[in-house]
């Protein structure tokens, strides 16, 4: 969680990250410990892959057109070329039609052996 945040984390694993959200988890990668997870945040999501530091994607994918809304990945270059060719892991599809797939980058961030 951002150190902006508004309310202190409910979650016991949360903490705050004073500054820049992306160079905490540059830090948080180099050492020892679990996965770090995002959930719901695209503009997170953005600005790690602007620097190469996701090496998995849990997508969901539901049977629902809304016609609308936000887009998690964006082909804008100019807010540093979140355009990144994927290479698919697994898939599962639910009971409900929900598909969850994983992907991994295609070419992995230097330093960063495939996870698949």
């Amino acid at each position: 969680m951002q150190e902006s945040a508004l309310e202190p984390p409910r979650y016991v694993a949360s903490r705050c990250v004073p500054g820049d959200a992306a160079d905490a988890v540059a830090k948080l990668r180099q050492g020892e410990g679990k996965d770090i997870v995002i959930l719901g945040s695209g503009e997170l999501v953005r600005s790690l892959m602007a620097r190469n530091l996701i090496d998995r994607y849990l997508l969901q994918i539901h049977p629902l057109v809304l016609g609308s809304g936000q887009r998690l990945f964006t082909d804008n270059r100019a807010d540093g070329g979140t355009l990144r060719k994927l290479r698919l892991v697994n898939s599962q599809a639910t009971s409900k039609g929900v598909v969850i797939a994983t992907y991994e980058p295609a070419v992995p961030a230097p330093g960063l052996a495939p996870l698949g």
